[in-house]
């Protein structure tokens, strides 16, 4: 049941970060700039980047690929966001 809720946590943190990465492309897409955000504390309403469950961890790693040190990999190219753990990375 502990793994459970905290996949379903996984996968609802990554949904919100998704959520503020996309609102704010569209921001900048109306203003002339259809650019993917920096995935930092700024783009959400406390100022955090919200925590990844398993190490509870809030880091953002911007380089290739899945370290498996916790937070989160981020693509500014793509917007694309994972949870930085190779067990729950396909995520």
């Amino acid at each position: 049941m502990r793994e459970n809720a905290r996949v379903a946590t996984l996968k609802g943190q990554l949904g919100g970060i998704r959520s503020a990465v996309a609102i704010q492309y569209a921001r900048n897409a109306l203003n002339g700039s259809a650019t993917f955000p920096t995935l930092d504390g700024t783009i959400f309403a406390d100022g955090n980047v919200p925590k990844e469950p398993m190490l509870n961890s809030n880091a953002v790693k911007t380089t290739a690929g899945v370290n498996n040190a916790g937070g989160w990999v981020y693509n500014s190219t793509t917007g694309v966001v994972k949870a930085n753990l190779n067990v729950y990375s396909s995520y």
